[in-house]
């Protein structure tokens, strides 16, 4: 008589090798996806994608190092440009301090340090 608790751990053990193999496919995809987008320029898509490939296979060492890179270079941009926006503040310069700011949202990550502040520096400006 076969046991029917050995066969639903070899069915499990098969989805469990399956749903791998699907999601690995998915982190190449996307992580395929992400390096064409930033090659095309759109550094925030790249992540996004880089972000998906590795939720979906957070064991691909390079994809991830890839994407905390990736993620680096867009918050030293941020800083770059919000520092930037704070000197034309400093000198009076609205119109270029606001251009500074909006530039750290087009280019910056939602919940990101530069970019919440350059969020409520605009806020400031138009109240």
């Amino acid at each position: 008589e076969e046991d029917p608790l050995n066969t639903l751990r070899k069915r499990a053990q098969a989805a469990e090798t399956q749903i791998s193999g699907k999601l690995q496919e998915a982190a190449q995809t996307a992580a395929a996806s992400a390096a064409q987008t930033l090659q095309a320029g759109n550094r925030k898509e790249a992540l996004r994608l880089f972000d998906l490939a590795v939720k979906a296979n957070a064991s691909d060492q390079n994809v991830v190092d890839q994407r905390d890179k990736l993620r680096q270079q867009i918050v030293a941009d941020c800083r770059s440009l919000y520092q930037k926006g704070i000197v034309h503040v400093e000198l009076g310069q609205s119109d270029l301090a606001h251009k500074a700011f909006q530039q750290v949202i087009d280019t910056g990550i939602p919940g990101e340090d530069y970019y919440e502040r350059a969020v409520r520096k605009l806020k400031g400006a138009t109240q």
